[in-house]
């Protein structure tokens, strides 16, 4: 669950997001199923970076960072591979349904 502050309303938000594991951080994807649009939660984060995060029963603070290239490919297709089933089918036919450049985010924890 990502716990979040509205980008504009400063309310808290809070969204169930499939993450992958990397070297420490947390990685989550603004795929939006594929939409032309980034989700509301990618703005919000983009606007307050530092928000928490629920793993199982632990609330971890975290700072969010939007990823850049080769990073953001390495990630994605981790998402991708590490998600067996319908969720890493979905993840890959969402890069291919839209035409933007969908956002990796890695959450690193703060101390």
């Amino acid at each position: 669950m990502l716990h979040s502050k509205g980008a504009k309303s400063q309310l808290e938000r809070i969204n169930p997001l499939a993450y992958v594991k990397d070297a420490g951080r947390f990685v989550v994807i603004a795929s939006k199923a594929g939409a032309p649009t980034n989700p509301d939660w990618y703005h919000n984060i983009v606007a307050n970076p530092e928000l928490t995060i629920e793993v199982g029963t632990e609330s971890i603070r975290v700072h969010a960072a939007i990823t850049q290239e080769p990073e953001r490919t390495r990630l994605y297709n981790k998402m991708v591979e590490a998600q067996p089933g319908g969720v890493s089918k979905s993840f890959d036919e969402y890069r291919h349904k839209t035409k933007r450049k969908i956002p990796v985010i890695v959450l690193m924890p703060m101390k």
